[in-house]
């Protein structure tokens, strides 16, 4: 089970993302931030500093590096989020519910409208948090959103068959807690953005273990053939040092005989 802290547009409310924080913090496995904000973000997560956080920008973050939308998938739950003003959700929801539905999301996260939204549209659930800074209908607010699965994960024969194929680069975090008995071998083949990824990091770490095991065994094989040469060499010296030693004691005896004669 994972919990999320779902934030949006906090609009310079510095102070409320602290206090959501405060009290939130604890207790959640991620935090999602949908926009509008992101320098409140950035400073209040100063306090938090091994909190896991996804953002997106939104159309008041001015100059800011983050993406418009995010890709991550949670206990097999795969979610989609964004701001939510380059899919028109002020006027509709479809066209956001079909870009989530294109992606093989689950769950589709947005802001931008201030107003808190939970319903289910063409088979994904549709999350607005509202505004945690300035919202339109009454008190500010936020959400927290609980994702469970469990069992095992449809087999894909092929990397293309995973319905987020062709976003597989906007795929940056994949987190896979107890209750997921398997992953799909081609899932996330060719997700080379993906981070925070602990059963990749172990994957790297095996990988890198058995080249360093290789490179060992090769190295230690070398050493046996070093031996085995210097054993030869060694040998080879040593038959010459004989053979000279036998030279020259056959030398001082043709001496010896020669002065005798004289």
């Amino acid at each position: 089970m994972t919990k999320l802290l779902i934030l949006s547009d906090s609009h310079n409310s510095r102070l409320a993302l602290e206090n959501i924080l405060a009290t939130e913090a604890d207790s959640i496995d991620a935090l999602i931030f949908l926009g509008d904000g992101l320098r409140d973000l950035e400073q209040a997560l100063t306090f938090y500093p091994s909190l896991r956080a996804y953002a997106v920008a939104g159309n008041c973050d001015f100059g800011a590096l983050e993406p418009l939308d995010g890709l991550a998938a949670f206990d097999g739950v795969v979610v989609f989020y964004t701001h939510g003003h380059m899919y028109g959700v002020k006027y509709d929801l479809d066209t956001l519910a079909d870009a989530a539905a294109a992606r093989g999301a689950n769950v589709a996260l947005f802001g931008h409208t201030h107003i808190p939204v939970a319903e289910e549209r063409g088979g994904v659930f549709l999350f607005n948090p509202g505004s945690c800074g300035r919202c339109y209908t009454g008190p500010d607010t936020y959400g927290i959103l609980t994702l469970d699965g469990s069992g095992a994960m449809k087999e894909y024969t092929s990397a293309a068959e995973a319905p987020w194929y062709s976003y597989r680069d906007s795929i940056a975090h994949l987190v896979v807690k107890s209750g997921v008995t398997s992953l799909s071998s081609y899932a996330f083949v060719g997700c080379q953005n993906l981070r925070h990824n602990k059963c990749r990091a172990a994957l790297i770490i095996r990988h890198n273990t058995v080249h360093f095991l290789r490179h060992c065994l090769m190295l230690g094989v070398l050493l046996i053939l070093v031996k085995q040469a210097l054993r030869i060499i060694k040998r080879q010296i040593d038959l010459l040092l004989c053979a000279r030693a036998k030279l020259q004691r056959r030398k001082k005896l043709l001496c010896g005989s020669h002065n005798t004669a004289l």
